[in-house]
């Protein structure tokens, strides 16, 4: 039997790097920036449309918003609002957390100061901005009160090597340089989502989606997991079948075509050793989720090190789900 995940001749078809197969997507694009620095106010302006609540009273936005808006040159994209930066108390640290847990859903990230300030709560901001890889731009909002100073503009292009602009949402102004700078800036892999096993699952082929004999999630319904990758499946123009653990040994023989891919539930992946042909591609749920959406690269370069294991080590094995989240 072959793990189709596992096995360093079969990882070089699937190689994680791998160019996959492309759907449209809409860029995801975060807003930052201290307290009544004006965040939600560009937001409504570049969305056309009062979308996010905007108040005189500082601090209003209390947690990550996310609104659907189309820019002209950008297309359609999704704007994600945030609480300030310089946010503090107990309850204002965890929205400032909250903040940078947004961190991971954004494509591109906009910046926004007033009064030419730019200290140490935006230096940190940029610093998770590079440490995300993400690409940022600096909005110098309100500068009909205060314009924007060239050794603020100079310093803050040179040290971080991108564009600052000037902006004044009282009189929306460069609004058009603005979006012109969004769409120059967004890197291309925004607006293509990934195919879970598009890459290497060919049109017109089967994977089969084993479940256990007795369905335990709750009321009997398939998991979040073989529903998405059932429908990537289907939108790949692939065939998908479901099929009971215990009934595999009798139907394999009688499919056509014969499957390309079996996928098991975690909790099965042992016994299908005797129940599945020598020559079957396996994996598991939880592995085709962590190629998807987990730095797959990283688990297979790390995979190898589990046979240097001695008796004795100490392992720390973390999982996070719908139902046992963890903040890391």
């Amino acid at each position: 039997m072959k793990n189709l995940f596992m096995t360093e001749q079969l990882l070089i078809s699937f190689d994680p790097l791998k160019k996959p197969v492309a759907t449209d997507s809409k860029p995801c694009i975060g807003f930052f920036g201290r307290k009544n620095c004006g965040k939600s106010s560009l937001i409504n302006i570049l969305a056309g449309r009062e979308a996010a609540e905007v108040s005189s009273i500082s601090g209003s936005t209390k947690e990550p918003s996310k609104f659907s808006a189309t820019i002209a040159p950008v297309g359609d994209v999704i704007l994600v609002d945030s609480s300030g930066i310089d946010d503090y108390g107990d309850a204002g640290e965890k929205r400032v957390l909250m903040t940078l847990g947004v961190l991971k859903i954004i494509d591109f990230a906009v910046l926004i100061i007033t009064g030419n300030l730019f200290a140490e709560p935006e230096k940190k901001l940029v610093r998770h901005f590079q440490e995300y890889s993400i690409p940022f731009i600096v909005v110098h909002n309100k500068s009909d009160i205060h314009e924007l100073a060239a050794i603020t503009r100079g310093q803050v292009e040179l040290a971080y090597q991108t564009k600052m602009l000037e902006f004044s949402c009282t009189e929306n102004t460069n609004q058009s340089e603005l979006a012109i700078a969004f769409k120059e800036m967004i890197p291309v892999s925004a607006y293509v989502t990934k195919s879970i096993l598009g890459d290497i699952i060919a049109r017109n082929e089967l994977v089969l989606l084993a479940v256990p004999d007795k369905i335990n999630a709750r009321d009997g319904q398939l998991t979040n997991s073989q529903i998405e990758i059932t429908r990537d499946l289907v939108d790949k123009s692939c065939l998908a079948l479901f099929i009971r653990q215990k009934d595999l040994p009798m139907r394999l023989p009688n499919l056509l075509p014969q499957p390309k891919l079996t996928i098991l539930p975690t909790s099965s992946f042992k016994q299908a050793e005797n129940i599945l042909p020598k020559e079957m591609h396996i994996t598991t749920y939880g592995i085709v989720m962590a190629r998807n959406k987990g730095d797959f690269k990283k688990y297979i370069e790390d995979t190898p090190k589990l046979s240097s294991l001695k008796d004795g080590d100490r392992i720390l094995i973390m999982q996070a789900a719908t139902d046992n989240t963890s903040p890391e």
